[in-house]
């Protein structure tokens, strides 16, 4: 008999924490709770992060690992994006989700939507101060 691959043992290891500390409610994980929580952690291992370095990659226990001086590469490369295409996996197969530090997929969703718009308006505001304060009033004269 084959040794057990490093998957099987991450997956069994997922299936039973996921188990013990996941509250899952919706109707059909009622009924086959293993296997939706195998199907949930599927979205973590899938192919849905192609382009987004692993360092900065949402895992199954809600660890989102993304340095301040990082925030730049997350929310500017395919990292946020393809975090919400996660998000919205486990979504779809278990909509009561909750991860082991409690939080739900509305929690992380929101927050890292929190973090672009936090990056995309301190983009934005730099580019202000960039500005030279008499660059309008040069304008508006012609």
């Amino acid at each position: 008999m084959a040794a057990p691959t490093s998957s099987n043992l991450k997956c069994f290891k997922f299936i039973f924490i996921a188990i013990f500390c996941c509250n899952v409610n919706s109707g059909n994980a009622q009924n086959f709770p293993a296997q939706s929580l195998a199907k949930a952690f599927f979205c973590f291992t899938t192919n849905i992060y192609t382009g987004c370095d692993e360092a900065y990659r949402l895992n199954e226990r809600c660890n989102l690992n993304v340095p301040r001086e990082a925030t730049d590469i997350f929310c500017n490369e395919p990292c946020f994006a393809e975090t919400q295409l996660v998000l919205k996996c486990v979504d779809n197969i278990l909509s009561d989700f909750i991860f082991y530090n409690k939080a739900t997929i509305g929690d992380v969703t929101m927050y890292s939507m929190l973090v672009a718009a936090t990056q995309q308006k301190r983009y934005e505001d730099s580019m202000s101060y960039a500005l030279p304060s008499n660059s309008v009033s040069r304008y508006d004269n012609d």
